[in-house]
C-alpha cells in the first residue's frame, strides 16, 4: 500500500515538473522563433517529452497507462498555454540592466 502511494506521489510530481518544463520550453521556442536558441528549446522540449515517456513507462509498466498520462499532461499543457499564453522573452545584456 505504501509503495503504491509513493509511486502515485512520484508520478504526480514528475508530471507537474514535466508540465512546467514543457510550458517554459515551448514559450521560449515561440519567443525566439527565428533564432538558434528557439531551435535549441524545441529540441530540449522533444527530449523532455521522451524522458517523461520513459520515466512513466518505468513507473507504470504498461504502454497504455503511459500514453494516458502523456495525453493528459499534453492536454493540461494545451489548456495552460491557451489560458495563460506564452512567456515573451528576449536576450538582454547585463550592461543594459543598470
Amino acid at each position: 500500500m505504501k509503495a503504491k502511494l509513493f509511486k502515485a506521489i512520484e508520478i504526480f510530481f514528475e508530471s507537474l515538473y514535466f508540465l512546467i518544463i514543457t510550458y517554459t520550453l515551448s514559450s521560449m521556442a515561440i519567443s525566439f522563433n527565428f533564432d538558434l536558441f528557439g531551435l535549441l528549446c524545441r529540441v530540449a522540449n522533444i527530449f523532455a517529452i521522451t524522458q517523461y515517456y520513459t520515466s512513466m513507462k518505468k513507473h507504470t509498466g504498461s504502454h497504455f497507462w503511459t500514453y494516458v498520462l502523456l495525453a493528459v499532461n499534453l492536454l493540461l499543457f494545451s489548456a495552460l498555454a491557451w489560458r495563460v499564453g506564452y512567456i515573451k522573452g528576449e536576450f538582454t545584456p547585463f550592461a543594459r540592466i543598470y
